[in-house]
């Protein structure tokens, strides 16, 4: 479901827990996208940068909340 921003739910989504945890994590894989591009000479994909980052980096991520 999309939710549009005129829809006065949005600022309760965009305040929940999961969202912003969801929030967090895509900007630590766009982080790594970006610093794995940029080691690789070449955009390595949101697919891999993800399976990447999950498989490395994401439970030291969690551990840090």
């Amino acid at each position: 479901m999309i939710v549009s921003k005129m829809n006065p739910g949005n600022a309760l989504l965009e305040r929940s827990e999961t969202y912003l945890a969801l929030k967090a994590e895509k900007a630590e894989i766009d982080r790594h996208k970006w610093f794995a591009s940029e080691k690789a000479g070449r955009d390595i994909g949101f697919d891999r940068a993800k399976f990447e980052w999950i498989r490395h980096y994401k439970k030291d991520f969690l551990h840090k909340k």
